[in-house]
């Protein structure tokens, strides 16, 4: 396991939140994303559902459950515009700004994703 397994330049996964929820335990890191990759794919496919359908109170819905998952292994980006899709005033926003964050979410998702399946590599089975 990396002695300091935060932030890696140009990295959109900082492992800092995960370990210390963790306690450093690479069984409990191992379960917290197992959980993350079992379910955020799927959420991830609905926040764009609901985007689509122009149905705010579902993308909010699906935003809210994103949160605490993206925050736990360390996607505090995507967490922070996960928070900005639920906190917002959705019935009398601009439907091309939630556009955007959810293409900036979809985007970095892919690529941070892979990063922490490669972290899961490193913690055995």
């Amino acid at each position: 396991m990396d002695a300091d397994p935060g932030a890696q330049s140009g990295s959109i996964l900082d492992l800092a939140r995960l370990c210390e929820i963790s306690g450093n335990d690479a069984v409990t890191m191992r379960e917290v994303i197992d959980v993350f990759l079992e379910h955020a794919p799927t959420l991830m496919g609905e926040l764009r559902d609901q985007h689509e359908a122009r149905d705010g109170a579902g993308l909010r819905r699906v935003a809210h459950k994103l949160k605490p998952m993206l925050a736990y292994v360390g996607m505090t980006s995507l967490h922070a515009r996960a928070v900005q899709i639920e906190q917002a005033d959705i019935a009398a926003a601009n439907w091309e700004q939630f556009a955007e964050l959810v293409r900036s979410i979809t985007a970095d998702f892919e690529p941070a994703q892979r990063e922490l399946i490669a972290y899961r590599a490193t913690l055995g089975d």
